[in-house]
């Protein structure tokens, strides 16, 4: 069964996005709200691929965490609440999906990114 790690720092957006993934078949490691508790998680389960909400709380991002699980070749997908997104110049290229999108659409994403994507696709 493919696994699921979250870290978005919004608890109802975190729990929607768990109940999601788990209807759609996958079993989520875990919900972090900031990059250590994602850590801990790590170090417990390895997941088969990461939601990284961006944004987590007025000053932190998950840019560490995200080159983090890249050299464990964890495929990741921001999730983000802004229409535009400018990331680091070595996460460029990383898979982007807003906040918006239905959830029904949420799972496909996953999917497809694990079934098209090597396992380090950005490096």
């Amino acid at each position: 069964m493919q696994s699921v790690l979250i870290l978005e720092d919004e608890a109802l957006i975190a729990d929607l996005l768990e109940a999601t993934l788990v209807r759609a078949g996958f079993h989520v490691v875990g919900t972090a709200a900031t990059q250590d508790q994602a850590r801990s998680l790590l170090a417990k389960d390895k997941p088969s691929i990461a939601l990284l909400d961006i944004n987590l709380g007025a000053t932190e991002r998950s840019y560490d965490f995200a080159r983090e699980i890249r050299k464990l070749d964890i495929p990741y997908v921001f999730f983000t609440g802004y229409e535009t997104t400018t990331l680091p110049d070595d996460l460029a290229g990383s898979h982007v999906m807003p906040k918006t999108t239905p959830r029904r659409q949420i799972a496909k994403v996953v999917e497809t990114i694990l079934s098209t994507q090597t396992a380090k696709p950005y490096a």
